[in-house]
């Protein structure tokens, strides 16, 4: 039996079967996926759900199709319009959206990362990146506890920690980290695994460790709990328990100035890390980054800026920045603007290579090679990696 308090639990298996039986018309073209999953760490966090769940109704009409709850904060508002009606009705959800966020939490309103909010799955082609989401949830879902969400304690921090340490290193690589392949690819080649990121998964931590408890929201405890579980990769990396070559790793700023970091490079292993370090992180003391940059690059790692958005590209001085890499999570760009063009390029000629990340399509990857990008990550390039009849499309051109 479902959670009592899972409702969407129903939902999901309703919809699969419908995916299932009837594979091609069940829900429509389209899937306008609706996530508030950034927004729980807000106080007011309880207000802006109930305020979208009056507009439901609403949001139905706008999308021309069903919406429906897939998740604790996801929704999928399966829509029958054409593709540039989606365009309109993804553009009056996330008014609605920002309007609820406005009213609710005004002073959070401009830290709000929009590009979270929505996104469009093309069901005839991402088929499998829907059927994906809604399993996972479904397992979430099963495997929760029936306690309502809560925020994160500190006797929850405490506890947690606890529990790690009674795990082995290796069990703790097994069961609580994850890994993605940044891979080179060119027109008619096929592709190149070049480097392997390696993290922490907070589902995995969330779900085995704290069921019932939402991390984000409480932030400070998040932070530190995150701060914790850099030094456990730090660790996994000197017993070998991950490879360090050709590996890139997302650490928090702070641990880089820790005595754990500084004991991986005296051991020799920096040397062959990416070290990856949130746009974000950087944004909120530049001074401390320029320190971290030093501290980082003395010990002989290379740096990658990560979770830029292409807004943001072209504030970044990358000369200034001194990194090897820059992460553009660019989701299912397709049609890039001449200014975004130009900006990619530019930080391509100074030196710094710009990787394509969290990549859903074929036509992301045509839009990066046309800039001249051949370094990629995400869903559809995990699919290139292991599916024939994929890299086959891909070869073909």
């Amino acid at each position: 039996m479902p959670p009592a308090n899972r409702p969407f639990h129903d939902n999901i298996v309703a919809l699969l079967e419908r995916l299932r039986a009837t594979p091609r018309r069940a829900v429509g073209p389209f899937a306008i996926m609706i996530s508030l999953d950034s927004l729980a760490h807000l106080p007011r966090f309880p207000d802006i759900i109930a305020d979208f769940h009056k507009r439901r109704s609403k949001l139905s009409a706008l999308g021309g199709g069903e919406l429906i709850q897939v998740g604790d904060t996801d929704f999928a508002l399966f829509s029958g319009q054409s593709e540039i009606g989606v365009v309109g009705a993804v553009t009056d959800v996330k008014m609605v959206l920002l309007k609820a966020i406005a009213h609710h939490a005004p002073d959070a309103f401009a830290g709000v990362d929009q590009s979270r909010l929505v996104r469009v799955l093309d069901l005839s082609r991402q088929r499998r990146e829907l059927f994906k989401l809604l399993e996972n949830n479904l397992r979430r879902a099963a495997d929760r506890s029936s306690r309502p969400i809560r925020p994160l304690y500190p006797s929850d921090h405490e506890a947690t920690l606890q529990k790690l340490d009674a795990f082995t290193r290796q069990s703790f690589v097994d069961q609580f980290t994850r890994f993605q392949p940044l891979a080179i690819l060119r027109p008619g080649q096929p592709p190149v695994a070049a480097l392997t990121e390696w993290f922490v998964s907070m589902s995995a931590i969330q779900d085995k460790l704290l069921p019932g408890v939402n991390l984000q929201l409480n932030q400070p405890l998040f932070k530190l709990l995150t701060l914790e579980l850099d030094q456990y990769m730090i660790d996994c990396l000197m017993r070998r328990h991950i490879r360090p070559r050709f590996t890139t790793f997302n650490f928090n700023l702070e641990t880089i100035f820790t005595r754990k970091f500084e004991e991986l490079g005296e051991a020799g292993f920096a040397r062959d890390l990416i070290v990856e370090l949130r746009a974000s992180d950087i944004f909120e003391d530049f001074d401390r980054f320029i320190l971290a940059r030093k501290r980082i690059t003395d010990l002989g790692s290379r740096i990658a800026i990560d979770n830029v958005r292409p807004s943001m590209l072209a504030v970044l001085n990358a000369e200034r920045l001194g990194c090897d890499f820059i992460k553009v999570f660019v989701d299912d760009l397709q049609t890039p603007s001449a200014s975004f063009a130009d900006t990619v390029r530019e930080v391509q000629e100074s030196g710094t290579r710009v990787v394509f990340a969290r990549i859903e399509s074929l036509e992301a990857v045509r839009a990066g090679l046309a800039l001249g990008v051949d370094v990629f990550q995400g869903f559809y390039v995990d699919a290139l990696m292991k599916d024939e009849e994929e890299r086959a499309r891909f070869l073909v051109g």
